[in-house]
């Protein structure tokens, strides 16, 4: 074998060494972000149902308490559910271009393909979770019009 022959040799196991490395890091990145990921889910719906059940059984309290607390509970709350979505939003990209990266190092392995089906899997698992809070959303929207109608009643 030549010395170029030899050279090259090197050249190309250190470049997969390197490629699985980094392979390695992503993957390792995506399990960081997908602990992150559940404990939004987890935390995120059990304070929304806490406070959606809230309203719920307090409603006629908050009619009666007046328009600044229901303006102000309804704005807030309207941001802060919105923000738990756009949260979700946020790390359905970020996983993508994990996805997309992992695709790219895998493919300069000639190993195409791999880990696909799981970065696939995950993704829609956040799709499922953001879609969820954009339902809670959608109830907490209707929660607010419905005191609404029953504030403006009273009055």
């Amino acid at each position: 074998m030549s010395r170029e022959s030899k050279l090259k040799l090197a050249h190309d196991q250190d470049r997969n060494e390197t490629l699985r490395f980094l392979i390695e890091q992503k993957i390792s990145s995506m399990n960081t972000a997908g602990n992150i990921c559940m404990t939004w889910w987890v935390s995120s719906v059990l304070f929304c149902g806490s406070v959606l059940a809230a309203v719920w059984l307090q409603k006629a309290e908050l009619v009666k308490s007046g328009s600044l607390l229901l303006v102000g509970l309804s704005l807030v709350l309207t941001a802060f559910f919105a923000g738990i979505v756009l949260f979700g939003i946020v790390a359905i990209k970020y996983l993508k271009k994990f996805e997309g990266d992992i695709c790219r190092l895998t493919n300069q392995l000639h190993h195409h393909g791999i880990f696909r089906t799981e970065t696939a899997y995950f993704i829609r698992a956040m799709k499922i979770g953001a879609w969820s809070f954009a339902l809670i959303l959608i109830a907490w929207v209707g929660l607010c019009i419905t005191l609404w109608i029953e504030f403006s009643r009273t009055r």
